[in-house]
């Protein structure tokens, strides 16, 4: 009985000790419900959108969110579900779009992205796949079309993109190649067309087109020769039409002057004027 009668007296205890609190809109409209005990929110809170529908729950312990917290679309469906230690995201987190599909999926640590993470498109298709670190991308990170063919690949090194990249049209065809070098394109790029004929190709350095470039027509045959210097074109080496012939290429010298582009059959489409080697804004 005695036992009985202690428990009963902290029971009511608690119940005294902790009351319960809200908040509205400014309109009048319920905000926010929960528990507070000594001025701590404690339990379980909820948050309305100012609509009415619910939009968040949380468990609450010594005034820090705990456990799983909860959001919601104003249809209804979940939105997200993020796990609390410690006041923090830590663990699972996942994310869903208005119809019910997971859009993402990873973990947290200590509020920081860690580990593998994926995200969808709305019809299921994975659309990204990549690791973090203390919440930086890192290491191999692939992306792709939603008709599941691989779009991207890129090297991370905590966030600074670094090493080879690749990225593809959506029929599988390679679109650009090439390096990174603490987070700038370096060394030889070479781009295509989607029909897998070379597009172009030449040196960056530093993020900056260096050096000899040179185009090429849908159907390979060579189109133009540029000259860059720090990413400034400088000189029109040559022009070509689609069968070989040459063109004007313009009067572009030192930087200074026009540079004429055509299509395949050779036909003038436009003539830019370049001002130490860029095109000015106007």
């Amino acid at each position: 009985m005695k036992n009985l009668l202690l428990i009963f007296f902290l029971a009511l205890s608690a119940i005294l000790h902790a009351q319960e609190s809200k908040s509205y809109y400014d309109s009048g409209e319920l905000n926010e419900v929960g528990m507070l005990e000594d001025g701590v929110p404690v339990g379980l809170w909820k948050k309305y959108y100012r609509s009415g529908e619910l939009e968040l729950t949380i468990n609450m312990e010594d005034g820090l969110p705990i456990g799983e917290m909860h959001t919601y679309h104003k249809n209804g469906r979940l939105a997200e579900m993020k796990t609390y230690k410690n006041g923090r995201p830590n663990g699972l987190c996942k994310e869903y779009d208005e119809n019910g599909q997971l859009i993402s999926i990873g973990n947290y640590v200590n509020d920081e992205q860690q580990g593998i993470w994926k995200r969808y498109y709305g019809s299921g298709v994975l659309k990204e796949i990549g690791a973090y670190n203390n919440g930086k991308r890192d290491g191999k990170w692939k992306s792709y079309y939603e008709n599941g063919q691989e779009e991207e690949l890129i090297i991370y090194n905590l966030f600074t993109m670094e090493g080879p990249y690749k990225k593809f049209h959506s029929n599988g065809e390679l679109e650009k190649e090439g390096n990174y070098s603490e987070g700038s394109a370096s060394g030889k790029w070479k781009y295509y067309f989607d029909n897998g004929k070379l597009d172009a190709e030449g040196n960056f350095k530093n993020g900056k087109a260096v050096g000899e470039w040179s185009y090429y027509h849908t159907n390979g045959q060579l189109y133009q020769v540029l000259l860059f210097q720090k990413g400034m074109l400088m000189d029109v080496i040559s022009c070509f039409d689609g069968k070989g012939n040459r063109l004007d290429k313009g009067t572009l010298v030192n930087g200074n002057g026009t540079l004429k582009l055509y299509d395949i059959e050779g036909n003038l489409t436009k003539t830019e004027e370049y001002i130490d080697g860029l095109l000015p804004y106007y």
